[in-house]
Order: structure tokens, then sequence, then C-alpha cells
């Protein structure tokens, strides 16, 4: 400073040399005549080397001067040249000028200070000059410049609102999801951005804020430029003055894929409720996680009252013939990942008791990479299958006892017409009687393996056997018989032709004709 061009008493010189803040003073014409300490520091020039001097367009920036005379021009519609004018014109209307400016040092460094300009009077309220209070705004500046950057990089919607409605600042992720620009949506009330559904719900969020009280996690849905819906997650911390300071997380994907998976266990659900077999889970550690309704019939138990439990308390299963307890697959799935069945013959013990024979397998669960997480049985009820086999069985080996039985009779069938054919070929040949009742008597034993046939002939008389054919019994015996007198007594075919009705003897030994004849048959090997 230069006391001698600028009078002034000593207290205000101690106060000059101590304020921490620049403090540059001039004439009415912008002559400088006071030049504190502290713009000694700041802008690199002493004192002596300014005051006296039109000074103040060593340390602006000629462009932002310039830039500041249009705008005042048209603020003040009058024309403002670029100039010390620039600096004083709103404050001869007696408004103070606080704006922000960029210093230029004498080492041509620039830095960003908060300057005040106003009017400096005398007792009669002339002005006499202008007083310049200049601030340093290098460190808040820097440390506005580390906000913002931590603002750009982040993947939230960090935003400044205010409980009047509006955001006062967001950070560039607010375009980024939604599409509006900055001027866009600071310029209407966020209100105009929230779904309808969700704005009554917003007000009363917005109002807990202003009663001091801060939201945690809050959704709502916010409109899109190109007109779809954001799902957002706010966490916001009101202040005393009504800021409010909030995080936006944009949810959309996630509320997706918690409906899809909503909608995949509804399907489950469905689908595990339509199908006809039993479905039970488990976790790794062997304890229910999940039944459907068959296998809540089957088991006994809800799925309520079984979840949780461990497998072998639900699914109790032994084997069919063995009456012990048989091998759930649920370990040797875990432990080796490989589908297993059940064993042959096994049956499940319901909750009551009610035994059922069933089938099952039971297969591994994984998750998305590949680590089995538990086990699904599916299960079901084969009673009725066991039935059925047997009833198809049965039908099986009655139908195979009639094709045989059939087989049978078309055989024989088919051996009576050759023995038919060649008896009829040898009547009408010259074959002799007895070469011809001998054929006959073949067939008939060809019919049924167990039968023995003898043809008896009644000679001229109508009194005496005669033997005609009988090629599987022995000679002794047609011998005995040829030549026989015809009686009651007298066998089989001697009291027929006698009585002149059929015999049939069951039992030789107890019938009356054959009384006189049992060492015979005896002797030839027959019983009836």
């Amino acid at each position: 400073m230069s006391s001698a061009s600028f009078p002034a008493n000593s207290d205000l010189k101690a106060i000059l040399d101590a304020a921490g803040g620049m403090i540059i003073a001039t004439d009415l014409a912008g002559t400088v005549r006071i030049f504190n300490p502290a713009a000694e520091r700041l802008l690199g020039w002493r004192a002596g080397e300014v005051v006296g001097r039109h000074a103040p367009a060593l340390w602006h920036d000629p462009a932002e001067v310039a830039a500041r005379a249009a705008e005042l021009s048209q603020e003040l519609g009058r024309t403002v040249l670029p100039g010390f004018e620039v600096f004083v014109a709103k404050v001869r209307d007696q408004i103070n000028e606080q704006r922000q400016w960029t210093f230029i040092r004498k080492d041509g460094s620039r830095f960003p200070v908060q300057l005040v300009v106003s009017a400096i009077r005398d007792e009669a309220g002339e002005i006499t000059g202008y007083l310049g209070a200049a601030q340093d705004l290098t460190a808040r500046v820097e440390a506005e410049q580390e906000r913002d950057r931590f603002l750009n990089v982040s993947l939230d919607m960090l935003g400044i609102a205010n409980t009047d409605g509006y955001f006062k600042r967001i950070n560039p992720t607010f375009c980024r999801v939604l599409g509006w620009s900055d001027e866009e949506f600071l310029s209407r009330p966020f209100l105009d951005f929230v779904h309808p559904a969700d704005q009554a719900a917003t007000l009363c969020e917005v109002e807990k804020l202003a009663a001091g009280e801060p939201t945690l996690h809050f959704e709502n849905r916010y409109r899109c430029k190109d007109g779809s819906w954001r799902w957002v997650a706010w966490t916001c911390t009101p202040q005393p003055d009504g800021t409010l300071y909030a995080a936006g997380r944009d949810v959309t994907e996630l509320k997706q894929a918690e409906e899809e998976l909503r909608q995949t266990k509804q399907d489950l659900a469905i689908t595990l409720n339509s199908i006809g077999d039993a479905v039970l889970a488990t976790d790794a550690a062997r304890r229910i996680t999940r039944m459907n309704p068959v296998a809540e019939q089957l088991t006994g138990w809800t799925q309520s009252e079984a979840v949780g439990r461990s497998i072998e308390e639900v699914f109790r299963i032994i084997n069919e013939e063995t009456r012990r307890p048989a091998v759930i697959p649920v370990d040797d799935v875990l432990a080796t990942g490989i589908v297993h069945g059940l064993a042959n013959h096994t049956v499940l013990i319901a909750r009551d008791g009610t035994e059922r024979p069933i089938a099952d397998s039971a297969a591994p669960i994984r998750d998305d990479a590949g680590q089995i997480t538990g086990v699904v049985l599916v299960f079901r009820d084969v009673a009725a299958e066991r039935q059925f086999e047997r009833e198809l069985q049965q039908l099986n080996a009655d139908l195979e006892r009639r094709i045989e039985e059939r087989t049978r009779r078309l055989v024989e069938s088919e051996q009576r017409l050759r023995n038919g054919s060649q008896i009829l070929d040898m009547v009408a040949s010259d074959a002799t009687l007895h070469e011809t009742l001998d054929v006959i008597a073949r067939s008939v034993e060809s019919e049924d393996p167990s039968v023995l046939c003898s043809i008896l002939l009644l000679d001229e008389s109508g009194k005496y056997l005669l033997h005609g054919a009988a090629p599987s019994l022995p000679d002794f015996y047609n011998q005995a018989i040829h030549g026989i007198e015809i009686g009651e007594c007298v066998g089989s075919c001697g009291t027929a032709v006698t009585t002149k009705r059929r015999v049939i003897a069951d039992d030789i030994h107890t019938h009356p004709g054959w009384t006189n004849f049992l060492s015979l048959a005896d002797k030839a090997g027959l019983r009836s």
C-alpha cells in the first residue's frame, strides 16, 4: 500500500495489512489507490507497481471482461463498454456487484476469486471511489472439482434437491439413466417425472424429509425422455434448511429379474402342483425344501410341516420282501452328482403307517456354477401298476394256454384230415381190410398218446369177436381175445355188442365186465 498517495490513519492501515483477502481501492476513474499485502501476495504485484495506475486490466482476463460487458448491456438496457465500467456499472445504481472472476498473476498463472465491489462515499454520500474485496477461491474450486469428479464417475444418480420439489444439482448419471439434460430436469418439479401411480407415495416421503426424517430406502418410477419408465431406489438425507442430499440407483433390471424369478417360481409351483408324480426336494444338508401336493398325499406330511426336516423323517422306505429300511439315494446323488433310482420292491411308509409300493429316481440340483446344492426326488405309487402287471401276466398266461390248446386242436384236426385222407385212399385202393383197420387204429392213437386202440370184428354168426387191428397191444392179448364169445361180462367190447350200449370202464379192476379178464388186462398193462 502507498499511504503517501492515499492518506489513511494507522487503524485503517492495520486493518488492511491484517486482512486475509485482497482489498483494492480505486478512484472514480479506476486508478488504484489501495493495494493491500494480501493482494500483493496473491497477485505477485507490489503496491508500488500498481498504485497510481489504471491497473485493473493487469489482473483481469480480457475475454471475461468483454463477456460481462455484453451481459450488462443486455441486462441494463444500455451499452457497457469492456473496461473499468464493467466492475462499477451496477454499483453506481447502488447495487453491490458480487461475482466470480479469474485473476491473472504477474507470472501469468490464473486462479478463481469471488470479487465484491462496493462504492466509497464521503460524508455527503457522494461516491468518491470504489472498493474491491476479493477472496481466493482456489481451495473451494478444487474441492468442488474433486466433488464433481466423484459425482461424475458415480454409477448412482447423485443430486441436491430441496423440499420445494426441485433438484438444484444433478450428476451426469441422471442424464445417462433418464435421458434428460440438466436444464430439462432442473427446470421442472421432480414430481413431473414421477409415475402417476407413485406420486402420492413420493409426496409422503418428501413430507417425512421436510420433517427431518431421512429416507433409508424408497422406490419409485421415473419417466425417461423416450417415454419409458425406470425404477429408482433412493436414499436421502435432509438438512435443516430444506436441502436434500439424494442418491438414487437404477434398479429396473433388478426389478425385472425379481419379476422373472417370481414368475419362474410361480411357473415351477404350477408345474409341480400339476404333474401326477410326487416331487420332493432337499438342500445339500439333506433337509427338505419343497414338496408338491402329490408328495404330501403319499407321505402324509404337508410342505409346511416337512420343510427343514431330514429326508429320513419324512421319506420312510423299506424293502418289501425283507422289511428292512431301504437306501434313500440322496447321499449317493450328493456324492456323485449322478442320477440314481430306488431298488426294486421298495415300499413307502406314510405318516399314518399306510404302505405303498413306489418307484422313484433322484437327481442333483445345481447352481449356475455347477455346484450341487440339493437333490430332487421324483416318485410315484406303483400299486395300480403292480396290479395291472399281475393282471397282464395272467392274461398272457391265459392267452398262451389258449393258443397252445388251439394249436393242439389244429394239429389234431390236421392229423385227422391226413388220417381220413389216407383211409379214403386205402379204401379206394387194393389195400386189405386188416391194413385199413390198422391205419384207422394208428390214427386214433396219434390223437392222444395215452390211448391204445383195438378194433374188434364180429364173425358172420354175430357171436364171436375177431381181432381186427390193435397195433399197440401185445400179441398175446390180441390172440387171447380173437374168437372169444360175446357176453355181458366179456370185457368192454363183448358187453357193448351184447347190450348194444356204449360201455366205459373207468377202472378195469372194479368194472363187472372185466372180472374174468383181470389177469390178462394186468399183463397187457391196461387200466381203463
